[in-house]
């Protein structure tokens, strides 16, 4: 197959940090080439290279046969190269069709062609299995899986010859990821180059024609997919062997310090009602859409429930918004992590937010006691950073997440709950983010973590509910949690009982 993207001797710098060092990396027509690799390893700052995102400080980029400069994303989609971002960059203010036709808006002598696009785009939309949405919807409406679709649209409305997908199926139902994949394999027909980037390794091998795996800005191996393994991979990413990522199951289940009594939103929830244990991990499993997204909102007050009850250490707490939340030490660590943190200020800021009016004194900030309590702090959670002075938005996912979790710690939290806490995350910083979950529990801290990912809800969780269009249809002990049980509640009507309160 002839190839149809080149970068030569890529380097990146930035102040401390060694992004891409001489990374060279190519992708042929009608081909999927994955990059893997831990976070931090360099995969993001390789294909904002790619995708004129951002400059490198050295090398070259040739696409098809020509070297060129991409000055910015819209050159390079003016080329070819389109990009469906993790961090997906949608106008949310827009219309889907306004986002779709970014940088392309029809007209003829001076009028847009209005409904044109609406009619391309709902066209698009289906190619990409999104139906029965409207593209007038703004984007701010849709959920992530939805969004990233979009992404997806648009490119193909780009002719893109090479596709460039971050981390596209990471928030995706089942059925959505195999019309995600089905996408993908009418560009590969067409002759695109795909680059996929996956924190999933099953699912990265199974896609891919070759991977190139990429560790501390350097790329340590390009193969043939074919026959590599999941350990293969993981040793050439970490440089060790990972054995189990789940911390041993430590169960201490002490008195119950939450309550949850006949809980509803319409449409989304009704009737949910169940107990937290001091020190438990519990699981809330459950389809995209299930209700369980909408049930984390409300529990830290972004949502207030049409009816039911909430209470914490037996007394009734009244959670209509985010500072009655943490004033009753509940926190919360959403799945968009991104829209939680300021990304242009430094750690150290994001961390001490909820607790600062502790190192106020007459109106003065106690800079120093702060900075050090957070980098403190930080080094226990191993945020990998030069500086707790360095801004979030140089940290990779998984470094992200601390920063939440350490953020929690601050707020004097003895509940967090985790909606999807190792999206987007790599295997390494994944185990260290469970091991965490784990140190919390053991602390006392009661933790409430609710994933899609069910090995994820069966490696972590000492009891697990789960959710099916808007009820808790089971509530599984600890010697009842199993993938298959866990997977039958999520997928049918069928119900254990779970009339009296999940405890």
């Amino acid at each position: 197959m002839p190839e149809v993207l080149r970068v030569e001797n890529i380097t990146k710098e930035y102040p401390g940090v060694l992004a891409l060092n001489h990374v060279s990396f190519e992708v042929q027509a009608g081909e999927v080439h994955t990059l893997l690799g831990e976070n931090g390893a360099g995969k993001s700052t390789l294909i904002k290279v790619i995708s004129g995102v951002i400059a490198p400080n050295q090398g070259k980029i040739v696409f098809q046969d020509q070297e060129v400069t991409f000055r910015n994303p819209m050159d390079a989609s003016r080329l070819g190269v389109s990009t469906a971002f993790q961090e997906e960059a949608l106008f949310h203010e827009l219309s889907i069709y306004e986002n779709i036709y970014m940088g392309q808006i029809p007209s003829h002598m001076g009028k847009i062609k209005k409904s044109k696009m609406i009619e391309t785009s709902s066209d698009l939309l289906e190619q990409v299995g999104i139906k029965g949405v409207n593209p007038k919807t703004l984007v701010k409406d849709l959920n992530i899986a939805t969004r990233q679709l979009v992404q997806l649209a648009r490119a193909i409305l780009n002719e893109a010859k090479v596709l460039i997908l971050d981390e596209p199926a990471t928030a995706l139902t089942p059925l959505e990821r195999e019309n995600l994949f089905r996408v993908v394999e009418k560009f590969k027909k067409q002759g695109t180059g795909i680059i996929f980037v996956s924190h999933h390794l099953k699912e990265a091998l199974d896609i891919s024609d070759r991977i190139t795996v990429l560790k501390d800005g350097k790329r340590m191996i390009t193969t043939e997919a074919k026959g590599v393994t999941e350990k293969q991979v993981v040793h050439w990413m970490v440089g060790k062997e990972i054995g189990d990522i789940y911390p041993e199951k430590k169960v201490n289940r002490a008195e119950v310090i939450y309550e949850v009594n006949h809980l509803s939103l319409s449409p989304h929830f009704k009737d949910v009602r169940f107990q937290l244990h001091k020190g438990e991990i519990l699981g809330i499993a459950g389809l995209m859409g299930c209700g369980k997204a909408e049930l984390a909102k409300v529990l830290f007050g972004h949502l207030v429930a049409d009816k039911g009850s909430v209470k914490i250490n037996h007394e009734e707490a009244i959670i209509q918004n985010q500072r009655n939340a943490i004033d009753n030490g509940i926190f919360l660590i959403p799945d968009n992590r991104n829209e939680a943190l300021y990304l242009s200020k430094p750690i150290c800021e994001n961390v001490s937010l909820p607790a600062i009016q502790n190192y106020s004194k007459r109106w003065k900030i106690n800079k120093k006691k702060e900075h050090q309590d957070v980098e403190e702090l930080a080094k226990r959670l191993k945020v990998k950073a030069v500086s707790v002075d360095y801004h979030v938005d140089t940290l990779s996912g998984g470094n992200r997440q601390k920063v939440l979790i350490a953020r929690g710690i601050f707020a004097g939290a003895e509940i967090i709950i985790f909606v999807e806490p190792t999206l987007g995350v790599d295997v390494g910083a994944r185990s260290e983010i469970y091991d965490l979950i784990a140190e919390l529990s053991q602390n006392g801290r009661s933790v409430i973590v609710i994933s899609s990912d069910v090995p994820e809800i069966v490696g972590l969780s000492h009891r697990v509910l789960v959710m099916h269009q808007g009820e808790i249809k089971a509530n599984l002990d600890e010697n009842e949690i199993s993938e298959q049980n866990i997977l039958n509640y999520m997928v049918t009507q069928s119900k254990n009982s779970t009339n009296e309160m999940a405890v």
